[in-house]
């Protein structure tokens, strides 16, 4: 009695486009008239329907939250990630190639990808029926011809940098796969193809509409994520595939984010939620109420649970039941169950109501046949005080059904806008050649034809254009690393060869974690057991064993830091880029202590000192938010036995020294100077057994 009046409107559109555009018009017309986006869900039966309708509302910049996971998976930002995430896990997978270099990242054409297939095919035909394993085909792949550029003469100079530039990524993630998290490996996606700047670059709606995506894709990353170890990129894979579209896999209750935004979510998800505004679309026979290709029987079908071990009013079958009379009671068991889900999408609703639906489904191909209104559909439609918002005519079956053509706002040279100058093209090829010619365009116009052309359908060769390398790149452990070996720093940073996960590296890292969140005021969740964090079942609070123990026995543990674990990044004269992230800065004499805690016990070694001298530039350089400090002090703080800080005061003298050591090394590194140079290092480097020099030195430096 306490709802107050409400409304309930059906409507039949021509096909799912128009539909979902009808939905989009109903949402951004509430919203004009005072209602929030968080205040409006769309509530779908199938995933597969989710697309369309995310497409039309973000046309309209509406900011959308696609809460199921099967629908997020069609969703561009996310379907990328997933794309490299298929691509490291499957070298093969041309599909997940393709979406990458053709997309707006790397711009490729046909015509630059078919110079790939030409090499792939030409190894194919140079290898003897004898040396050929059918059972591992396809025996080389594009991503191979990526090692091989040099031998791909016709290939633009546009065309190579791209494939430089996706193959260098490549190497950095499928090297990072080895030893990340899918969590981890999922954000060093994103931040390495510099999603996350793209973000930025969107409108309000459209940011906010992918963060909310990306989050909730991390989310489920984090949820695979174990606490130790890291779980199989294969299978979250095909989980990922299960999930495409079938929502009986995700009962699980939605939880939204909070932010201002129209939920998508299915109809299994939105138990226990409400919203002022509910559209329910696709409201078709056999889609809701659903139809089931195959009903759960655990008599005959072993994957379903024993009707004994259940608790939602089993059917009553057991091994007497024929096969016929089973089928029966299963249909109408099926039936209520999805009647008790209409029930539940129609009540999600405190206020408004609109049912939809429409002739034609099938994105791109139409089904062949026309849908009709469901029974749900009809059932709301004849209950009395629904309002009819209108039934379109079926019209003849669409060659396609997509996002339609949509008019932007008119640009320089034309008037109604690129869309609509496209479909005059489309309809009159010579159009276009015309209207350039009338604006003295013509010769121009022509070029780009041929340019274009070439590049999509590779009709003829590109001339070669001037190459734009980006601004090379390294961390302040890839300037320790020169330090040591610039043919280490080679194989780690430039041509990365994989490495084997390091236990102490992991240790390290849990030990940096658990500093970092003491330094923040919270507790780790570590600490309310430390044998499984340490497995030396050292406790807690022991200086001699536990690094962490000697962190917390020493002053540090006590000071509160200016800055915790602070990323930063600084030019160099050679062009060449330094980033790098600090353990943490405290308040000392006045001035700065820039900190780097080490887990293990000191170690001389002069590369070891180009980690100071990177931070105290940084402190020079780089504004961190906070007052310049008056005096400065670097300090590695060894953590293995007990607290053995080695602090460094930062002169003028010194600070130049440092700058100096930095910019050397930058220097090397955009010239390409990268020669061995054999030392201790050699002892504990991971290349050193298939790099001669190093193995030569190691030889007559036995002890």
């Amino acid at each position: 009695p306490a709802a107050g009046e409400g409304s309930v409107g059906v409507r039949w559109a021509t096909d799912a486009v128009a539909e979902a555009d009808w939905i989009a018009d109903q949402i951004e017309r509430l919203s004009d008239e005072g209602t929030r986006w968080s205040d409006m869900a769309v509530l779908f039966r199938k995933n597969r329907h989710i697309a369309l309708v995310h497409d039309a509302l973000v046309e309209k910049e509406i900011p959308v939250e696609v809460v199921n996971l099967g629908g997020l998976l069609s969703i561009p930002e996310v379907a990328d990630v997933r794309a490299w995430m298929r691509l490291i896990e499957a070298p093969q997978d041309g599909p997940a190639l393709l979406r990458i270099l053709m997309g707006r990242r790397f711009a490729l054409g046909l015509g630059d990808v078919v110079h790939l297939t030409r090499w792939v095919r030409g190894q194919a035909s140079s290898t003897s029926e004898e040396e050929v394993d059918h059972e591992r085909l396809p025996r080389h792949t594009m991503i191979e011809a990526l090692d091989h550029l040099d031998e791909l003469a016709e290939l633009p100079n546009r065309a190579r940098s791209a494939l430089e530039r996706f193959g260098a990524e490549y190497r950095i993630l499928l090297e990072a796969a080895q030893g990340l998290t899918l969590s981890e490996l999922t954000r060093t996606i994103l931040d390495t193809t510099g999603a996350w700047r793209d973000i930025e670059a969107m409108g309000p709606a459209g940011r906010l509409t992918a963060r909310l995506n990306l989050h909730r894709f991390l989310d489920l990353t984090e949820e695979w994520s174990p606490l130790e170890g890291r779980p199989s990129l294969s299978a979250f894979l095909a989980h990922l595939s299960l999930m495409d579209d079938n929502p009986a896999e995700e009962l699980d209750a939605a939880r939204l984010s909070g932010e201002d935004a129209v939920a998508l979510v299915t109809v299994h998800r939105s138990k226990g939620l409400e919203w002022d505004v509910v559209f329910i679309p696709a409201a078709a026979k056999g889609t809701f109420p659903a139809t089931s290709s195959g009903f759960d029987d655990p008599i005959r079908r072993a994957q379903f649970l024993p009707y004994e071990w259940r608790l939602d009013d089993p059917p009553e079958i057991d091994e007497t039941t024929s096969e016929k009379e089973a089928r029966e009671i299963l249909r109408g068991y099926h039936l209520r169950q999805e009647w008790r889900v209409a029930y539940v999408g129609v009540t999600r609703a405190r206020h408004r109501l609109y049912l939809s639906g429409s002739h034609w489904y099938g994105v791109p191909t139409p089904t062949v046949n026309p849908s009709v209104p469901g029974e749900l559909y009809e059932l709301v439609a004849g209950l009395d005080g629904v309002e009819d918002l209108g039934h379109d005519p079926q019209g003849d079956r669409p060659e396609v059904l997509r996002a339609g053509w949509r008019a932007p706002t008119p640009d320089p040279l034309f008037t109604e806008g690129w869309t609509a100058a496209l479909r005059q093209g489309i309809a009159d090829p010579e159009w276009a050649g015309r209207y350039a010619a009338a604006r003295n365009l013509g010769d121009s116009f022509e070029e780009r034809v041929a340019e274009y052309q070439a590049r999509l359908f590779d009709l003829e060769s590109l001339a070669d254009e001037p190459a734009h390398p980006t601004p090379a790149g390294t961390s302040v452990t890839g300037l320790v690393t020169y330090a040591a070996c610039p043919k280490r720093h080679y194989w780690s940073e430039v041509d990365r060869l994989p490495r084997r996960p390091a236990p102490a590296a992991r240790h390290g890292v849990a030990v940096h974690r658990r500093i970092e969140l003491h330094s923040l005021g919270q507790v780790p969740l570590t600490d309310l057991d430390a044998a499984s964090f340490d497995p030396t079942g050292a406790a807690v609070g022991d200086p001699g064993r536990d690094p962490y123990g000697a962190y917390l026995e020493s002053e540090y543990a006590r000071l509160r830091p200016l800055l915790v674990e602070t990323p930063f990044q600084y030019p160099t004269e050679s062009g060449v880029t330094v980033r790098g992230r600090i353990d943490a800065i405290y308040p000392r004499d006045g001035g700065w202590e820039i900190v780097d805690f080490k887990s293990g016990s000191r170690r001389e070694q002069p590369w070891f000192d180009v980690q100071l001298q990177a931070y105290a530039v940084a402190a020079d350089r780089v504004d961190f938010g906070l007052e310049p400090p008056k005096t400065l002090t670097a300090t590695f703080a060894y953590l293995s036995g007990g607290l053995d800080a080695r602090r460094v005061t930062v002169d003028e003298e010194w600070m130049a020294g440092a700058a100096a050591a930095v910019e050397g090394i930058a220097a090397s590194i955009a010239a390409g100077h990268f020669d061995p140079e054999p030392s201790q290092a050699c002892r504990t480097c991971e290349f050193a057994r298939f790099c001669p020099p190093g193995s030569d030195w190691l030889a007559t430096h036995p002890d």
